[in-house]
């Protein structure tokens, strides 16, 4: 289960994105959907992530959030010494739904 209480209570101000961002980041869910969602690499890195907030929405029980994230990611080799493959980033892109609880700080994400 994913928990964003940080991000729960910082909602409606304008620290509301950093607090999201720092929140996700540190999430094995957020690095789940960013590995599925990667188009071009196969190993999604999590330095140097950045977040944009297409839409928040919110009622009495939820806050639903629309995120694209710009991340980068790498083709992996066999890591051998003599690999001549050079290891570079590749620049990769995903929307992610998130629905957070406003009783609990439990969140869903889902890639889309």
């Amino acid at each position: 289960m994913t928990f964003l209480p940080q991000s729960l209570a910082a909602f409606d101000s304008d620290r509301f994105t950093a607090t999201l961002k720092q929140e996700l980041v540190a999430q094995q869910a957020f690095a789940t959907i960013l590995q599925q969602g990667m188009q071009f690499g196969s190993c999604a890195l999590l330095e140097d992530v950045d977040i944009l907030l297409n839409k928040v929405e919110h009622d009495d029980e939820h806050i639903h959030i629309h995120i694209g994230v710009f991340y980068h990611s790498i083709i992996s080799g066999c890591n051998c010494a003599d690999d001549p493959s050079p290891v570079e980033t590749i620049n990769e892109y995903s929307e992610i739904h998130i629905r957070i609880d406003r009783r609990t700080g439990s969140a869903i994400l889902k890639a889309g």
